[in-house]
């Protein structure tokens, strides 16, 4: 499946729950909280540079609808993507990330 086809199918996905989606480079946000990324099985924050894997959209939006993100980061023993070394560089790319989120909005 191409990356324009799998998009489009998240945004369609997303609005047939009723919620809002918006096509980025990133990704797909929704309801400028969550970001979905389209090459890969990940989410984040809007703001945050961590990625986190799920394993379908429908029980990761059914969480984010009853607002249980946490508890399903950790009933599925979900893996948070995060290698930095450098604290300080970290925190950095961090503050930019949470700065640039508000360009979604």
């Amino acid at each position: 499946m191409s990356n324009t086809m799998r998009r489009w199918g998240i945004i369609k996905q997303i609005r047939k729950w009723g919620l809002k989606a918006i096509d980025s480079p990133q990704g797909v946000a929704v309801d400028d909280t969550i970001l979905i990324a389209v090459h890969t099985k990940k989410w984040r924050y809007l703001g945050e540079l961590d990625w986190i894997d799920y394993t379908t959209l429908k029980p990761l939006i059914t969480a984010y609808k009853e607002n249980k993100l946490n508890e399903y980061i950790k009933e599925n023993k979900l893996t948070i993507h995060n290698l930095w070394k450098d604290k300080e560089k970290e925190n950095n790319k961090k503050a930019y990330y949470a700065q640039r989120s508000k360009n979604y909005v």
